[in-house]
């Protein structure tokens, strides 16, 4: 074997060697991504060409790894906020129902002092909805059951939506 043979050998064995490496990834990829160079059978260019090709592959799943670490990241923060989100919902729903159970009990204990203990015991019937320049204003017994409702929807939403996570084959 003479020696222009012995290089083109080895080349074509280091193209093989890459090719095993790096084909599982490249059939992964997106076709836009740098494809393996052809060999010219010429060792100082071909080590050339393989040098770059590596290069700009690892610089490729150099990116990729930051952009996952980046999501990772974004994705912990998010979850943050989500639970701060739904934890403060249940906390005024909490404050709302409290609210509303002191201002019940009040009304029944008027009632009783100006009517007697053997009348009816009334409704909550406090209600108002007052539109103004100065914004919206709502007094309802039922809005602290609104508030948990909207935040355990915001939760369920998130989890069905944001949170999985698909893997994509």
């Amino acid at each position: 074997m003479n020696v222009p043979q012995a290089v083109a050998q080895k080349a074509d064995s280091a193209k093989a060697l890459v090719d095993d490496i790096m084909g599982k990834i490249d059939q992964e990829k997106d076709s836009s991504l740098v494809s393996m160079p052809e060999l010219t059978h010429n060792a100082h260019s071909d080590s050339i060409l393989l040098d770059q090709y590596v290069r700009v592959r690892v610089y490729h799943m150099k990116h990729e790894m930051s952009a996952y670490h980046l999501q990772y990241i974004t994705s912990i923060a998010i979850f943050i906020m989500v639970i701060v989100i739904v934890v403060l919902g249940l906390i005024l729903s909490y404050k709302q129902f409290t609210l509303t159970e002191r201002m019940m009990t009040k009304s029944i204990k008027i009632h009783k002092q100006t009517v007697g203990e053997t009348a009816q015991q009334p409704g909550f019937s406090d209600s108002t909805f007052e539109v103004s320049k100065d914004g919206l204003k709502i007094n309802t017994a039922v809005i602290g059951l609104m508030i948990l409702v909207l935040s355990l929807v915001f939760f369920f939403l998130y989890l069905k939506f944001v949170y999985p996570i698909d893997i994509h084959q």
